[in-house]
């Protein structure tokens, strides 16, 4: 079984080309809430492009920072 799609083109001068559409990203958005850790930390939360919720932890070992994403109940 094969399935084909069909391929966007517009047309110049009688020259056919393809047109690319591209999917421009949004950067993810400050909810302007906060989420406090068991140490009282205060982190802000951040929505992803996927509608997910999420933190950001810096790691003390590495430094390296980390998404931490949260489960709403």
């Amino acid at each position: 079984m094969t399935s084909f799609s069909q391929t966007k083109v517009k047309e110049v001068n009688g020259i056919y080309t393809t047109v690319s559409t591209a999917k421009a990203k949004t950067p993810d958005v400050k909810t302007g809430k906060f989420f406090v850790d068991s140490k009282g930390k205060k982190y802000p939360v951040y929505l992803s492009v996927n509608d997910k919720l999420y933190y950001i932890r810096v790691s003390k070992k590495t430094g390296k920072a980390y998404r931490v994403y949260l489960k709403v109940e």
